[in-house]
């Protein structure tokens, strides 16, 4: 028969095991002590509720046990509620901490954005937008030098203002594709303001679709490994279409057209 002191030695162990977890996970120190005491508390009282009323039960239902005998099986059904419990509370810490740092990873990101850094980027491809949609010639000179025939060689290599356009837009593009990965994160995304990304859009789409003309991968490895590789799958993988398809859904812009202008300046 389980003694007492093992089913309070168990019970204590319960305590310790959630106290020990959160203290492991939790980054937000600053509501520490009010969390773990709701969690402590909500325990405990559960364990003497299931104690008292299966000790009145076998009170009622059972008069062939002794008064030892009907506490010590009160406090092992007092003891596995607890545990239950106890492994709920445990998988809501480890969820709540994955939010926690995904949304700090977020705000990372963001500050990364709006560093001094990257604001030299991001004002450098703003000035690429500008001359893209306003400068007559500029985006088919832009193209020629991102995007040359593969038997032509790229004038990036003699043109140092198009190099440094192009690099910083595909900077910019690289970043916004990190954002794919953030899915989780959108509460955070709307506080950080969506990254501009509404600022963004409509010359992104534009560099996009260029981009997948000319990145479109070889048909001929579909045909050649249509049974032992996924080519469709890997063409949306690698696809900036698709990458943007997807930030429009974590963004919320599904269903406004990819051309639309959000800012009038």
């Amino acid at each position: 028969m389980i003694s007492i002191n093992w089913v309070f030695i168990a019970f204590l162990f319960i305590i310790l095991f959630i106290v020990s977890i959160y203290i492991i996970t939790n980054t937000r120190r600053d509501k520490f002590f009010i969390e773990i005491l709701t969690y402590l508390m909500g325990a405990f009282i559960a364990f003497l509720f299931f104690t008292i009323s299966s000790y009145l039960m076998y009170n009622f239902i059972d008069s062939s046990k002794t008064q030892f005998e009907k506490l010590e099986k009160s406090l092992q059904v007092g003891v596995s509620v607890a545990g239950f419990l106890s492994l709920i509370v445990s998988i809501k810490i480890f969820r709540d901490t994955d939010r926690r740092q995904l949304s700090q990873a977020t705000l990372n990101l963001f500050e990364k954005f709006t560093d001094t850094k990257f604001a030299e980027i991001r004002y450098a491809a703003w000035e690429v937008r500008r001359k893209w949609f306003h400068e007559k010639g500029y985006k088919e000179k832009y193209i020629a030098s991102a995007f040359p025939p593969n038997d032509v060689e790229s004038e990036m290599s003699s043109d140092n203002d198009f190099r440094e356009d192009i690099k910083n837009v595909r900077d910019l593009f690289d970043f916004f594709s990190t954002l794919v990965a953030y899915e989780d994160s959108k509460e955070t995304i709307r506080i950080c303001r969506l990254f501009y990304y509404g600022w963004w859009r409509n010359f992104l789409y534009e560099i996009a679709k260029v981009s997948d003309q000319y990145y479109t991968p070889n048909i001929e490895i579909k045909q050649k490994y249509k049974y032992t590789f996924n080519y469709s799958l890997y063409a949306k993988t690698v696809s900036y279409v698709a990458i943007l398809k997807k930030l429009d859904i974590i963004f919320e812009f599904e269903g406004v057209k990819e051309e639309e202008i959000f800012h009038k300046y």
